[in-house]
């Protein structure tokens, strides 16, 4: 990839808001001079990300991340610092400059970004066949709003389109003429292969849905089948086809319509509707649902349930079909959606019904009398496990206990498990008292299974608790050592799960960005009341004699058990590699390098 020149790099920094950028991943809310939202990293009841206009920085308080606008966007879309910089000069029309020639610029544009624009040319292209004039153009228009009973206006709106069935490189050939390149071509995931260097197209005869990302941008598409959908295609049999996976599309990460949807999610007290399809989806939409979403096929990934929680962190309503896999598709889902604290409610269709179709025969009107009818997670889970005839014997009865069991232990709330207890006492008709015995020995057994903690585990948090309490009052109280500090600490060497870590990676990140200095006012970095009094504790200490060598002490500690725990996993890696040659010498080199580095390393007095 050609480098970009400086002068443009700082044209986009100048230029790219902080808010403007995070505001299609976050909901934010104004808190005083700063913004605050969910986490975008990390699934949370109480938002803990903030960002600071004035200092066009975020920080995120659950995951210990942080940093400018164009950290932000590398963490959201996954992308190099270079591939960053081309998003945001995109979102805000600079022309970016490069130190080669503008044609060799061009030509050397980063992949991904070339995959964006190569999807949306060729959704554009697909719309065009739908409002194309020929016969299959009149065709696909006729099955858009006489078979499926969609209007022309929706069709517009989100750009369904259609892909001819002959000739099969039409599309390649409109590519190719707009100079997409060869590697472009192949990692679209639009063509099966290439034929006397051109690509045969991977839809043919099918009507085209756009799948987009958050921002709207064409990633991916859904093709259904129609009647033009060649028999010898390989793929003819099935319905429903979507793009495989590419650089920019990763089903289990997408949900289809949350670009949508999110727009008229006005506050968090509303709730996102949950279909099967796509065409659900857009059914929902045309009857006014429009806080309607879909998976890509498949099952419902935490993934997918993560990106809901940024926008409304309440409850989900599913919508889903009255056949067997729609139900069993529901009944998965429960626990992710108990662990992530989402409220779950369900709309139950006849066998055989569909979203499409319930709202097609009885309109707006019918989905709110369905809505009125909605079951909660427990008593769905415990008609799904109720056979037809009813529970009966005890053991039946018992085996769907431990079920829910299961589900509802993924809740972080005692009183969340406690209400769950309740309901299942109630819906399986069990006395109450002997369900919570009952509950607290599969507690019992799951903890003796997974087991305890050792001693040495223990010792091990402790070291580390003491390394990071000193590390942050050596920069606090001596600020003249904080930035080599900083400098010299890699975050990956502090353990996430000890005390005051996610504190301390904030207080490094900060001075890492710029964004605040040692002796600087502390009060920026203070959000949290325990914050507030582990600074207030620090700030009564005494300042250390020889703060240098305190802080090369603290520094070895933390890499060392930082060290000690990779040297252990590397160890138990090479034991289940025995077989692989390979793979072993290279653990080996690993382990002999670490075991290096910890000789080089200072053995701290009294460990």
């Amino acid at each position: 990839m050609p480098r970009i020149k400086e002068t443009s790099i700082q044209e986009v920094l100048s230029r790219a808001d902080i808010v403007d950028v995070v505001k299609p991943y976050v909901t934010l809310k104004r808190s005083g001079s700063k913004w605050r939202g969910l986490s975008p990293f990390n699934p949370e009841k109480s938002p803990s990300f903030y960002v600071t206009p004035d200092k066009n920085a975020y920080y995120c308080f659950s995951s210990g991340q942080g940093g400018g606008v164009v950290s932000f966007v590398q963490k959201m879309q996954n992308l190099t610092y270079p591939e960053s910089i081309e998003f945001l000069a995109s979102r805000y029309n600079i022309n970016l400059e490069y130190e080669i020639s503008s044609a060799k610029a061009g030509e050397a544009m980063s992949l991904k970004r070339e995959l964006l624009n190569i999807h949306e040319y060729a959704a554009s292209w697909f719309a065009q066949n739908f409002k194309s004039e020929t016969n299959d153009g009149q065709f696909i228009r006729e099955y858009w709003t006489n078979q499926r009973n969609f209007s022309i206006q929706m069709a517009d709106d989100f750009q369904i389109g259609y892909a001819p069935a002959s000739p099969e490189t039409a599309l390649s050939q409109y590519l190719q003429s707009n100079k997409f390149s060869r590697q472009a071509m192949e990692e679209s995931g639009l063509f099966y292969f290439e034929r006397n260097g051109q690509w045969v197209s991977r839809f043919q005869g099918r009507l085209m849905i756009p799948i987009r990302d958050i921002q709207g941008r064409v990633i991916a598409f859904t093709a259904r089948q129609t009647k033009k959908t060649p028999t010898n295609d390989k793929t003819h049999a099935a319905k429903y086809i979507n793009s495989p996976e590419t650089p920019i599309f990763h089903k289990g990460k997408i949900l289809f319509g949350l670009h949508h949807a999110r727009q008229h999610i006005k506050n968090h007290d509303e709730n996102f509707l949950l279909v099967e399809g796509q065409l659900d989806a857009m059914r929902c939409w045309q009857m006014g649902l429009n806080h309607a979403v879909a998976p890509q096929g498949t099952a419902l990934t935490e993934d997918q349930l993560f990106l809901l929680k940024r926008y409304s962190p309440n409850a989900i309503h599913c919508f889903l079909d009255g056949d067997s896999a729609g139900q069993k598709a529901g009944y998965r889902i429960i626990p992710l959606c108990i662990k992530l604290g989402f409220d779950l409610y369900f709309l139950k269709l006849e066998s055989g019904i569909d979203p499409d179709a319930f709202l097609q025969g009885n309109g707006f009107e019918g989905f709110e009398n369905l809505l009125t009818q909605k079951k909660g997670a427990m008593e769905f889970a415990s008609e799904f496990l109720n056979p037809e005839d009813g529970f009966h014997t005890p053991q039946q009865k018992t085996t769907a206990l431990e079920e829910l069991f299961e589900m509802f232990q993924e809740a972080n709330s005692i009183t969340v498990q406690d209400g769950y207890l309740t309901q299942a006492s109630q819906l399986l008709k069990l006395d109450e008292a002997a369900v919570r015995r009952d509950y607290a020995t599969f507690q019992k057994r799951r903890t003796s299974i997974e087991g305890t903690q050792d001693l040495s585990a223990n010792n091990n948090k402790e070291i580390l608790t003491n390394a990071n309490f000193d590390i942050l009052s050596l920069i606090l109280l001596h600020p003249e050592h904080g930035e080599n500090i900083a400098a010299q600490l890699d975050p990956e060497w502090i353990d996430p799960q000890a005390p005051y870590s996610s504190f301390l990676r904030k207080v490094l990140i900060e001075i890492r960005e710029g964004v605040w200095m040692p002796g600087d006012n502390p009060d920026n970095l203070l959000e949290t009341e325990d914050e507030q009094n582990l600074y207030y504790r620090i700030s009564t200490l005494k300042t250390q004699r020889e703060p240098e060598a305190k802080a090369t002490e603290c520094l070895n500690t933390v890499q060392r058990q930082f060290l000690k725990q990779k040297e252990i996993a590397i160890t138990e890696n090479m034991s289940t590699s025995i077989d692989q040659l390979e793979k072993l010498r290279s653990l080996q080199k690993e382990r002999n390098e670490i075991r290096r580095l910890l000789n080089n390393l200072k053995q701290p007095e009294g460990r």
